[in-house]
């Protein structure tokens, strides 16, 4: 298992991409040293708590202009912020209106809604949100869809951008009006992640 960097087009078969100033950006494959699911979470339960895992890399990512760490939000003041009618942004390569994965890196801007949204809608389904859940999206022709899931759901703050999210489940029938999706809320899961990420690699 790797993870692959500087990647946009998964169709070219150029290995090496022309940017801007002529510079040569290349794709990067790490390899995936370990894999850590988050321990309570359930694959049978449809309602998906605990949505989360850490992938370890086996070496460190050289970064460049088109491949940096994104901040994580540690700070309260960036927890507190309200999430209905905010504006959040998802991006992957997942299933478009043509029911087939994008070629290229798409990105889409979706509102925060309150997770009484989602629990209306769901409940034909037995599905209930926690706070440790993020209710997203629910606009006619924009969603995050299959093969999106584990991406990431991006704030913009002061400047700076946050990982808020992870994408985890929606509709059948992705960007349908009023059928949001659900997202892991990443603010709930810092403590473990801390532990997975600065403890563990020591034991």
């Amino acid at each position: 298992l790797y993870a692959r960097f500087n990647e946009f087009n998964t169709s070219s078969p150029e290995n090496c991409t022309t940017v801007e100033d002529d510079e040569i950006i290349c794709r990067e494959d790490y390899a995936v040293e370990s894999i850590t699911p988050h321990p309570e979470y359930d694959m049978y339960n449809i309602s998906r708590p605990n949505d989360i895992c850490i992938l370890r890399l086996a070496s460190d990512v050289t970064f460049n202009d088109y491949v940096r760490p994104i901040c994580l939000p540690f700070d309260l003041v960036i927890q507190q912020l309200p999430v209905t009618d905010e504006i959040f942004t998802v991006t992957g390569w997942g299933e478009t209106e043509e029911r087939r994965p994008s070629d290229i890196q798409k990105h889409v801007d979706l509102p925060g809604l309150e997770n009484d949204a989602c629990n209306s809608v769901y409940a034909v389904a037995n599905v209930t949100l926690t706070d440790r859940q993020l209710c997203i999206g629910g606009l006619n022709g924009s969603d995050s869809c299959r093969g999106d899931s584990g991406g990431p759901l991006m704030r913009e703050v002061a400047g700076g951008w946050y990982l808020v999210g992870v994408v985890s489940f929606g509709a059948r029938f992705c960007g349908t009006q009023n059928l949001p999706g659900v997202y892991t809320n990443i603010a709930k899961y810092l403590d473990w992640m801390e532990t997975v990420m600065f403890v563990e690699q020591y034991l």
